[in-house]
This record gives structure tokens, C-alpha cells and sequence, in this order.
């Protein structure tokens, strides 16, 4: 984190020139490679409003897939700053990768969707969707979504971070995810 810190006016010089080129997939491919250093760096909002602009203003020309996984790193980011938009960026998300027809991706953001929806509006099916989109992404023959270490420590901290369950219930996911 350190080092993409210390590089971070370079990186947004390469994000706004891939862009300015309407090379959307590549910008959001890796934008969503940068969610973590964003979330890590206290930079969810910039990370949040890239992918957010880019998508509104170049969606149209995304692969279903790549749009699916920049809704859901934006989500995500979101959610981590309580804005009430994870709710739609997760939504938006689904969409896509119901139109990408890729099992990973809609159990990540059905995950995610049930997480947003949890900590922003209190929906009664969430703890329903974070479990089916578990479920989803478990059962999934798709590489992994991150880096092979990550995913599942990902999903754990997705869990503990969304459920309204009692503290025990989110300590044991928290330690499953450490």
C-alpha cells in the first residue's frame, strides 16, 4: 500500500488517460484491482466516485462482466462510507452479471447487494441473499475473484461486516476472516 501510495498522482494520470482513450474495460479492470488499496488507504472515495463516473459515463461500453465487477468494488466502497448508494451501485451490479451470465459474479454481488442492504436500509431478505450469494460463490468452478488467499477471508468479513446477528456470531466470522 505504501508504494501505490507514494504512486497514486501516477495512477490517476494512467486511470484518466485509459478513459480519455474509451478504454473503459481496461480502466475498470483496473480500478477493481484497486478496491482494496483504496478501502486500506482511506481513499473510498475517491475509488468510489472513479468507477461510479466511469460507469455512468461509459458503461454503455463495458462488457457486462467488467461493468458487474466496477458496481460491485463501487458497493463496496460504498458501503464501507454508510452512502445509502451501495444499496443501487449493488443492484446496477447484479444486473450486469445476470447479463454476463457468470454464477461468481452474482454471488459476489448478491453477497454484496445482501451486506449493503443490511447495513444501509435493514431489508429482511439480506441475511437471505449474503447466505445465497455465499453459497454461490462457494459452489463456483470461476477462479477466484481476488487473489486465491483473499476470497474467502473477503466473504468472512462481508459476513461479519453485514449480518445483524448477535456479536458472537460476528467475532467468529471476523477471526475466520483473520
Amino acid at each position: 500500500n505504501r508504494s501505490l501510495l507514494l504512486e497514486n498522482d501516477n495512477i490517476r494520470v494512467a486511470m484518466s488517460t485509459l478513459l480519455g482513450r474509451g478504454d473503459i474495460d481496461r480502466f475498470l479492470d483496473i480500478a477493481f484491482d484497486l478496491t482494496w488499496f483504496w478501502a486500506q488507504s482511506s481513499l473510498q472515495v475517491e475509488g468510489r466516485d472513479l468507477m461510479v463516473g466511469a460507469l455512468r459515463s461509459h458503461g454503455d461500453e463495458a462488457s457486462p462482466a467488467m461493468a458487474a465487477r466496477a458496481w460491485l468494488a463501487a458497493s463496496l466502497l460504498a458501503t464501507f462510507l454508510t452512502d445509502p448508494a451501495a444499496v443501487g451501485y449493488a443492484d446496477l451490479g447484479l444486473e450486469c452479471a445476470l447479463r454476463a451470465e457468470d454464477d461468481a459474479l452474482v454471488g459476489w454481488l448478491t453477497l454484496t447487494r445482501g451486506m449493503a442492504y443490511s447495513n444501509l436500509v435493514g431489508h429482511q431478505d439480506a441475511a437471505g441473499w449474503m447466505e445465497e450469494g455465499r453459497q454461490a460463490v462457494a459452489e463456483s468452478r470461476d477462479p477466484p475473484m481476488w487473489d486465491p488467499e483473499w476470497d474467502q477471508p473477503i466473504i468472512e468479513f462481508m459476513l461479519a461486516f453485514g449480518q445483524a446477528g448477535p456479536p458472537e456470531q460476528r467475532r467468529e466470522h471476523v477471526e475466520d476472516a483473520i
